[in-house]
């Protein structure tokens, strides 16, 4: 279906034919409509002549036989070039050339178009005026605040990704869905900054555009329709909306988790939250595009001149805003109750829920909902920065608090750094530009001269162990010691050696060279190990909060 620039172009070609039109029937006649007339005798050279024609195209003027008439190309065609002749040809016989084919007058337009598609141009300059001025100078503080924050949050999100990803045991319900969020944030900001990159003036492809004596215009494709820069508009708006579908669902698991309502806790109901996380925003871009299709098909759908297309995108993503908004509210009185104990200070209570409550702040985008406010009091300015500011960092607030900030992820990643530094201070080359080299291998023997070791590879902040710590040396007699000291830890109590007569004391195990290794003991009573579907409400809401519980 023709955009509406195309019908307005369209609209003014039939006008202007129908204006030729008049005039030539009020210079020759009526006749000049007739394709069949007959030869004209021009008596004063005593020949015949071919007689006026008008073509829907040209007015065709008498010409002796055996002649072409030649006119230049009409500039209210669309898609005839200036500076270029159409031809016609009167026969011997008096009448204009005929077609074979058709058995109609035919005239040669060829030397007036190249090739079959017709390229229209719209011009995009815009007129100066002072609300185009002031909106003009924020335009580039608005491109480089967001491309700033999207690239940063692009390499911040994708480091955090992988790490979730590649190591096993943060698989759980709560990281799943982080996940999720992640790759939502990191589709959201890659589209995001290679629109920018390929965009002119965020309008369209260079392919779209041409300029001509110093003004942009754009070229509308009768035949390809643009299709390249739609689709990576389309693109864009998917995963914005896909990003705003996975805040929300966030804020519905952990709401849920609460209240245990609507999904349980399960690996089997995260589908659910999977396939509503991408499945929402596809059912509202599909409409979208068909509405921009049918109703508002302009240029790169980089605009909105329909207000019905708009508002397929513009209402779902207020509604969700809104859900959230509830939700964050709904849960911040939930850690205020879960906070409040006869034993703690009033100030002590108030500060950690205040902090609980500012790290759920990007996880529920909390701050759309205040920006809406300068929106809707036309603030536009005020909307603009702030919305670009933190729209694109939140990527990098989301990936900081709950990746690199979880407490579960660096004591996955101390072995890891461990033994990155430990490589680097021993090698030949590196090692020489190692800062405090020595101070690293003091601390690296001190921490091996005890008897007992942490798997730091298998300890979780919540305090329960995995399978992967063990004996090196395989004395069942610490192995039991450590299994009795583990049981009254827990309990609160001291350890109690065992009389096997194997609990070396610390200096003996040095001496004998042996050195154990154990899992860290649980510090906290009733601490569950974190599965999938296993994980309990109070220790979830510590993980998502960042342990202020």
């Amino acid at each position: 279906m023709p955009n509406p620039y195309v019908e307005e172009i369209l609209e003014n070609q039939d006008k202007a034919q129908r204006s030729a039109e008049e005039n030539c029937t009020l210079l020759y006649g009526v006749n000049v409509r007739n394709k069949y007339q007959e030869p004209f005798y021009n008596e004063t050279t005593q020949s015949f002549m071919c007689p006026p024609f008008w073509d829907k195209i040209l007015c065709w003027p008498f010409t002796a036989t055996g002649k072409n008439a030649t006119i230049p190309c009409p500039l209210y065609i669309t898609g005839f070039k200036e500076g270029y002749n159409a031809i016609r040809t009167c026969t011997e016989n008096g009448t204009w050339f005929m077609n074979k084919v058709t058995q109609e007058p035919w005239g040669d337009y060829t030397a007036c178009y190249e090739g079959s598609t017709v390229t229209i141009f719209k011009n995009i300059s815009q007129p100066k005026s002072e609300l185009l001025d002031k909106y003009k100078t924020l335009v580039p503080i608005i491109k480089g605040i967001s491309q700033t924050g999207y690239a940063v949050s692009l390499v911040s999100l994708t480091i955090a990704f992988f790490i979730m990803l590649l190591i096993q045991k943060l698989h759980c319900t709560r990281n799943i869905l982080h996940m999720n969020l992640f790759a939502s944030f990191i589709f959201r900001a890659f589209f995001h900054i290679l629109k920018e990159l390929l965009f002119v003036e965020g309008v369209g492809l260079p392919i779209d555009l041409i300029g001509r004596n110093g003004e942009l215009y754009f070229k509308t494709d009768l035949e390809q329709n643009n299709y390249q820069c739609k689709l990576l508009t389309s693109l864009v708006q998917c995963f914005t909306l896909a990003n705003y579908s996975w805040i929300l669902m966030e804020g519905l698991y952990l709401n849920n988790l609460i209240w245990r309502a609507l999904f349980a806790d399960s690996s089997r109901n995260l589908m659910y939250y999977i396939c509503f996380g991408w499945g929402l925003p596809i059912l509202v871009i599909i409409p979208w595009i068909i509405a921009r299709i049918f109703f508002d098909d302009t240029m790169c759908w980089t605009t909105n001149d329909n207000l019905k297309a708009y508002l397929i995108l513009i209402i779902p993503t207020i509604v969700a805003v809104l859900i959230n908004l509830g939700l964050f509210v709904v849960i911040s009185i939930v850690l205020y109750t879960k906070l409040r104990s006869p034993i703690c200070e009033d100030t002590k209570r108030y500060q950690r829920w205040a902090r609980s409550t500012l790290v759920l702040v990007p996880l529920f985008g909390v701050h759309y909902a205040i920006f809406l406010i300068f929106y809707f009091t036309g603030r536009f300015d005020v909307w603009l920065i702030c919305d670009s500011l933190f729209g694109s960092f939140q990527g990098l607030f989301v990936a900081i608090l709950y990746c690199f900030m979880n407490g579960e992820v660096q004591t996955e990643l101390k072995p890891l750094s461990f033994n990155v530094l430990s490589y680097f201070a021993t090698h030949r080359v590196f090692g020489k530009c190692f800062p405090c080299k020595e101070k690293f291998f003091r601390s690296a023997v001190a921490r091996h001269s005890v008897s007992t070791t942490l798997s730091y590879s298998s300890i979780y902040i919540n305090g329960f162990g995995h399978k992967s710590g063990k004996f090196k040396h395989g004395d069942k007699g610490m192995r039991q010691f450590s299994l009795n000291e583990k049981r009254h830890s827990c309990s609160g109590k001291p350890a109690i050696p065992h009389k096997t007569g194997h609990n070396k004391s610390i200096s003996t195990l040095q001496k004998d060279g042996q050195q154990a290794e154990t899992s860290l003991i649980c510090n906290e009573p009733k601490q569950e190990k974190c599965k999938i579907g296993s994980c309990n409400t109070d220790e979830e809401i510590c993980m998502l909060s960042l342990r202020n519980c």
